[in-house]
């Protein structure tokens, strides 16, 4: 369950996957796994993805075509969540513009992974 005041997973799902176009990660015309293998590699339900999927079709992110997959739709400015949010570093000084939260991608123990 989520913490009081978090985005819902799909928001933060679909999040992920904005810095991940953002930052290069994921490039225009970039056909993505099948839906069911991706949910399985972020240990979420086919539906939650769909559900964040479909955010990033709204925001022209993602081109859906039925029978065939979802393809990225890199854009130049996307409408992150986080757009408004200015980062600065403990030490001091700013993040970069377009660099991810956590670092773009899920992190899993110490490390940073991307699970599909």
């Amino acid at each position: 369950m989520a913490s009081p005041g978090s985005l819902p997973l799909f928001l933060q799902i679909s999040e992920l996957l904005i810095r991940d176009i953002a930052a290069g990660r994921l490039i225009d015309g970039e056909k993505l796994p099948p839906e069911r293998e991706m949910a399985a590699g972020l240990g979420i339900a086919v539906g939650t993805l769909r559900q964040a999927l479909k955010e990033l079709a709204a925001k022209g992110m993602l081109n859906r075509v039925q029978g065939s997959g979802n393809y990225i739709r890199a854009i130049s400015d996307p409408a992150s969540v986080y757009a408004l949010l200015r980062l600065e570093l403990a030490g001091g000084g700013r993040v970069a513009h377009g660099a991810g939260l956590v670092g773009g991608s899920l992190r899993q123990g110490c490390g940073t992974a991307r699970v599909w």
